[in-house]
């Protein structure tokens, strides 16, 4: 103790001066100031003290268990760089070892004392300012280390008892700093993430305070609404809808009980928010209650339906395109079933029509197909274009299916003296990832198109070729006079047919537009390339088959047809009934069933009626159409079944409806099988033929 108690005035006044000193560093530590710079500000405040010692503070990274970031603005930087990174273990100079032991470690010799002996020759380097060095740990409020506060000394000496004091004083008020900082850091950090989160959101979202004023309004919002934030904050959020929205916004929100929440608002139904250009738009909006510094509010997200009120309508339109699309087709084929079917009876049974007649007949025939396969391709399209084609996708065999195609078409080449060709280039796959049966559709419809539009004595060329990395190429190649440009633009437009309605080729001009459909829909693309006078070159892409595809079975198209009418008509005595109530339709499966030797036939006009004969009789098939006065042909078809005399007696549904859907419905229901009018007396025969031996 000086004399006069000079050091207890000294020590007091140096106490006031860290006190004011500290309330100054944990003040900026609240503020913008660096970690850095807070450190700073504490080695300058115990070095200003004037004791002749340098100070400094290390960083610990307790992940990589190492001391770094030195600040010590009193020491040489090339000390600096050497003690960057250092080790936190035993023997690892004052600070390495403080940090270890979790306590303050006194050197007085650095160039003797053992936990120096790895920096010795630093320490003799710098021997005019550091021959003593005493470092403390210090921690935040869980006990985790947060770094070192050293002391370095230009004598052999230890720390008085008023440096003891200083210095634990500065690790204290290092370990609080930090801490405080680092808090502060998270906390600007969370509302920045959250700031930033609430910006980025897709989703619009706004906060208004209970009497409506809008407090929060973010990017989305802006964009949505076509207002900058500026100009909505503080407004009232009804200036964003209609006037009848508005009133039942107020009215919700002054109805609402705090603690409530999140409630979803409009549920099940869009309703009108306003643009800043006055346009309306649908929206969905979800509240949820906030509570912001003991004011209830409330943050709506909000969802702009507009694509999904659009695809609703597509949705309602297609709907109805379907259901038009079904009762059209059951309309139309309903009176080509007689014309066809009957013209076809009247070509077999008459003996008295002579040549004249019967061309006159083969004209009829010929007109009534044409419109099916007019009702059957817009059909097609229908369904393709409302993503319900059901694909059986496999290994397909590509070379016999692709003869199988040139066969089909070679009568109608060969009428126009057009040569066919098919060839495999050098390493092209043998297998493709497809439908079969779509597959074919689409390459007969290529190779019919290649004839139809060809020059008489042409030429088609199908060549198969890989199409790298994954692909398979099958190009289709003709002679024809081409097409330019313009043309070319709309080929695969529906029912273009780029001016051939004027000429004598038959066609609908829908074929190539479900073609390019249907191999999109299998992954695949359909593209051609023309210039007139250099013919049309077809490029039908699909993938190639995978080691895990199964293989697809490629018959001839008229295989099963030709297998069955080998043995269509031998079967013993059988009761057909048939439970239809148009009459037309009735009496030409009656006539149907009078060329089939053996084969009785039965009508019952309702679906009752069908029940209760059906009891009676016992038929040995049931053929019923969907459409009956009294019940659908689901109700009957589960009557039947339900009765167990009739449980196993095979039911097909025979009707004008060809939707795909439709189809599947019935075969999911129980029906054995689906046939649609108009069904020719060949066919009849044949599938009736079928039905009848799974007796």
């Amino acid at each position: 103790m000086m004399e006069g108690g000079g050091y207890d005035a000294e020590h007091l006044r140096a106490q006031q001066r860290l006190k004011l000193a500290q309330a100054r560093i944990l003040e900026h530590a609240s503020v913008a100031l660096t970690l850095e710079e807070l450190y700073r500000d504490i080695v300058l405040l115990i070095e200003a003290e004037d004791l002749g010692i340098r100070c400094s503070i290390l960083r610990a990274d307790n992940l990589r268990g190492v001391l770094h970031d030195a600040v010590a603005p009193s020491l040489p930087a090339e000390y600096n760089a050497c003690v960057e990174n250092l080790p936190i273990a035993e023997g690892s100079g004052s600070c390495g070892t403080a940090a270890a032991r979790r306590t303050s470690v006194v050197v007085t010799d650095v160039q003797t004392d053992p936990l120096w002996a790895r920096f010795v020759d630093l320490a003799r380097l710098h021997e005019g300012w550091l021959r003593g060095c005493w470092s403390t740990p210090f921690f935040d409020s869980q006990k985790e280390l947060l770094g070192t506060f050293a002391v370095y000394f230009s004598e052999l000496r230890g720390p008085t008892e008023f440096e003891r004091e200083l210095v634990e004083f500065a690790a204290r008020l290092s370990g609080v700093v930090t801490e405080r900082h680092l808090t502060v850091k998270a906390l600007r950090d969370s509302e920045a993430l959250h700031r930033a989160i609430f910006d980025a959101t897709p989703e619009a979202i706004v906060t208004i305070d209970r009497d409506g004023t809008v407090l929060a309004f973010n990017h989305a919002a802006e964009r949505m609404f076509g207002y900058s934030v500026v100009e909505v904050l503080g407004r009232p959020v009804a200036m964003l809808m209609e006037a009848d929205v508005a009133a039942h916004h107020q009215g919700y929100v002054a109805r609402h009980v705090p603690g409530n929440s999140p409630v979803r608002l409009h549920r099940g139904r869009a309703v009108q928010a306003r643009r800043k250009d006055g346009s309306q738009f649908p929206v969905e909006t979800t509240i949820s209650e906030v509570v912001l510094h003991d004011q209830t509010c409330y943050t709506a997200m909000i969802h702009d339906v507009s694509e999904l009120a659009a695809a609703d309508e597509a949705r309602r339109a297609n709907r109805a395109k379907s259901e038009f699309l079904a009762r059209m087709s059951h309309e139309l084929r309903t009176p080509l079933n007689a014309i066809l079917g009957f013209a076809q009876l009247i070509d077999l049974e008459s003996k008295e029509l002579d040549a004249h007649g019967r061309e006159r007949l083969s004209h009829i025939t010929e007109a009534g197909r044409h419109l099916l396969d007019l009702i059957n391709e817009v059909l097609d399209l229908a369904t393709i274009e409302a993503g319900r084609v059901k694909f059986e996708l496999g290994a397909v065999a590509l070379q016999p299916l692709l003869a199988d195609c040139v066969r089909l078409i070679d009568p109608a080449a060969r009428a126009r003296n057009i040569a066919c060709t098919l060839a495999f280039a050098h390493g092209a796959p043998t297998h493709a990832r497809a439908d079969s049966k779509r597959l074919r559709q689409v390459l007969v419809n290529l190779l019919s198109n290649a004839v139809k539009y060809n020059v008489e004595g042409g030429s088609i060329e199908v060549t198969v070729q890989a199409l790298p990395p994954e692909g398979v190429d099958i190009v289709v190649r003709d002679t024809g006079p081409g097409l330019d440009p313009t043309a070319l633009q709309r080929i695969f437009e529906p029912f273009e047919r780029l001016g051939q309605e004027r000429g004598n080729v038959e066609g609908t001009g829908i074929g190539l537009a479900i073609a390019r459909g249907l191999v999109r829909d299998m992954g695949g693309g359909l593209s051609v390339t023309s210039a007139p006078g250099s013919g049309c070159t077809f490029n039908l892409v699909v993938p190639m088959a995978r080691a895990e595809d199964a293989p697809v079975p490629v018959e001839p198209a008229d295989a099963a047809d030709s297998a069955a009418a080998s043995t269509a008509g031998v079967v013993g005595p059988a009761l057909v009934l048939y439970i239809e109530d148009n009459p037309v339709g009735a009496m030409l499966v009656s006539a149907y069933c009078k060329q089939m030797p053996n084969v009785r036939c039965e009508v019952a006009r309702t679906g009752a009626e069908g029940i209760a004969r059906a009891l009676q009789l016992k038929p040995d098939l049931v053929l019923c159409d969907m459409r009956l006065p009294d019940l659908t042909g689901h109700q009957v078809l589960a009557s039947l079944r339900a009765n167990p005399a009739l449980a196993k007696t095979p039911c097909v549904v025979l009707s004008a409806n060809a939707m795909t859907e439709d189809i599947a419905a019935a075969r999911a229901a129980g029906f054995d099988d689906y046939w649609t009018k108009p069904i020719a007396p060949q066919e009849f025969r044949t599938k009736v033929s079928r039905m009848l031996r799974r007796r």
